[in-house]
């Protein structure tokens, strides 16, 4: 049985867990091996840190499955201009590249469509630590989005979304690793379903968003 965390910010420990790590441009992972995927974009924190040019420069060292995180948030000391202009080259990148982006947004979600609608952008979008309500969430998967469901949030949930099919959420850690078996397990119930089969419905909608192949079992350090 193998959990997959569809976005965190720390290489996991467990042999043959499923993760797709964020990094930040200039960053090298220590390693590779195994399930292991990585995802290299500017934050919306970021956009005056770091250049198109430097996230391409990581890009081409490090294989990555998906670009991001980025997005809009309003809490950034980052103009809102400037990010929707950041926001839109890694946009760009990813339909070049043909790879999902994994998207940090905050109470912006429906210029978040706005945007994805204006370019047009066919490359499936991850919405990480969803937890927006149900008419949000309806809007972007009607966009073209899997959202990605924050931990924290699902855990203090009561009855599983009945707008959320199967294969159109995920589930992830951040920078909670120790939760994302209790997530699993609660999330199981709440479904339910078994463990084992959330997994593999996990790991199935993981697979079909970044087009990666995924081993099975246990992966030796």
């Amino acid at each position: 049985m193998q959990l997959t965390d569809a976005h965190t910010h720390t290489i996991p420990d467990e042999p043959g867990r499923i993760a797709l790590v964020a990094l930040s441009p200039g960053e090298k992972p220590g390693k590779k091996a195994g399930n292991l995927y990585f995802s290299c974009g500017i934050h919306p924190d970021d956009c005056d840190r770091f250049s198109p040019d430097e996230l391409k420069d990581t890009l081409r060292s490090v294989p990555c499955s998906a670009l991001g995180e980025c997005g809009l948030d309003p809490r950034s000391p980052v103009s809102p201009a400037r990010q929707e202009e950041v926001f839109r080259a890694q946009i760009r990148l990813s339909e070049e590249l043909k790879i999902p982006l994994v998207i940090h947004c905050v109470r912006q979600y429906y210029d978040l469509i706005r945007i994805r609608k204006s370019t047009a952008a066919s490359m499936p979008w991850l919405i990480h630590g969803f937890r927006g309500k149900p008419e949000i969430g309806k809007a972007l998967l009607a966009a073209g989005c899997l959202l990605s469901l924050s931990p924290v949030w699902l855990l203090h949930q009561t009855v599983f979304p009945g707008w959320l099919p199967h294969h159109t959420f995920l589930l992830e850690s951040d920078e909670k690793t120790e939760l994302l078996m209790p997530v699993y397990e609660h999330a199981a119930v709440l479904l339910g379903i078994s463990l084992e089969t959330l997994c593999q419905l996990q790991q199935n909608t993981f697979q079909a968003l970044i087009r990666a192949e995924i081993t099975s079992g246990p992966v030796p350090e």
